[in-house]
């Protein structure tokens, strides 16, 4: 799911009327949410299938994916919680590939195939391409790679990366979903903010960064590698936020090494529409009680090379008088929201634009 940007933390997470406290110590950061995920999933999923009146067929697949999933993900949630970089399970994969044909309906787009080809043929010739894209709801990423599969073929996403906030990986109940996907896992600038009872230190949390950005160094260093990135740092409403300065670390780490990037804007439209944007204490439990058959369309942009995208940025900053950092986010952003379909919907990107576009 859309995943990538840190969600809120609560003490207490409350599944349906059930309230269920976050126990299982973890000696680095804190408590993991297990008890009594089991029980709860193995009467939501029947009624989560009942609730998008599905036949009994397709229901039973999906129960028996989604239980193998909660398996897999349950065994591995300790030591996850310590690791840069996460490989995704064959359990939840399988229940996620499931989950897409399930939610994302007939009448979804995609629309720009020809760039995405050609982001693939720079793949396939060795060269890494970091996808950036707007960050509206928990299915986007779901959206996305629903559509991409059905023009390309289920292994077109197989190998997809993503940076992730660390808190998704810390509960198990959206660790059945996320463990679906390759993760490097980063403590956000906006998680550490919150400042909540039980999470780890800034020291700690600084560590796993480093931990993470290392492994991503390394895993870009082989090539032939895409990993997806939220630079907004958050779901937005109804229209896109400003990017996080911070992500602008994921851009140049990618392009510090001996291997050709290449910057793949995209843009999703309607995935609130599967799954809707709930604020509050359940989020972590917002596909069993909001998700639904919902229709979107994933836009893909031309690919731009790093360092076209680099000094289109350098010229914002002059002009802007802002930061470097700032700058590389803005300019990725501002690739994406030219997708956008209106003013509206391009947010602050409708006035931070480039002076002259990248080639």
């Amino acid at each position: 799911m859309g995943y990538i940007a840190t969600l809120y933390i609560s003490p207490l997470y409350t599944f349906g009327e059930q309230k269920m406290e976050h126990h299982a110590e973890h000696p680095v950061f804190g408590k993991c949410q297990v008890t009594g995920v089991k029980e709860y999933v193995q009467r939501a999923l029947p009624e989560f299938c009942q609730r998008l009146g599905l036949n009994s067929t397709t229901s039973k697949t999906l129960e028996s994916l989604g239980c193998a999933s909660l398996q897999a993900a349950a065994a591995m949630i300790e030591t996850s919680c310590m690791l840069g970089e996460v490989a995704p399970l064959k359990e939840s994969r399988e229940f996620w590939l499931k989950l897409g044909q399930v939610l994302v309906g007939h009448g979804s787009m995609l629309v720009g195939e020809d760039y995405l080809q050609a982001a693939m043929n720079h793949l396939q010739s060795g060269g890494n391409v970091l996808l950036i894209q707007n960050h509206r709801s928990g299915a986007d990423t779901l959206l996305m790679e629903a559509l991409v599969n059905q023009y390309f073929g289920y292994d077109a996403t197989a190998d997809w990366a993503y940076m992730s906030g660390h808190a998704v990986n810390l509960f198990l109940l959206p660790l059945m979903f996320t463990a679906a996907v390759r993760r490097f896992q980063i403590f956000s600038a906006k998680y550490q903010s919150t400042g909540l009872p039980g999470m780890a230190d800034a020291t700690t949390m600084g560590i796993q960064n480093v931990k993470a950005l290392t492994s991503l160094s390394r895993y870009c260093r082989q090539g032939g590698k895409l990993v997806g990135l939220y630079p907004e740092g958050g779901r937005g409403e109804t229209c896109m936020k400003r990017g996080e300065s911070k992500t602008s670390c994921i851009f140049k780490l990618m392009a510090h090494n001996s291997t050709s990037l290449l910057i793949l804007p995209t843009y999703v439209d309607g995935s609130a529409s599967i799954l809707p944007v709930v604020r509050g204490s359940n989020e972590y439990n917002e596909v069993f009680m909001h998700a639904r058959v919902g229709t979107g369309t994933l836009s893909i942009g031309k690919p731009i090379p790093w360092e076209a995208l680099e000094q289109a940025a350098k010229e914002m900053s002059d002009r802007l008088n802002q930061p470097c950092e700032q700058s590389i986010c803005d300019a990725g952003l501002a690739l994406v929201a030219q997708l956008a379909p209106n003013a509206e919907q391009r947010g602050p990107y409708e006035t931070i634009r480039f002076s002259r576009p990248p080639a």
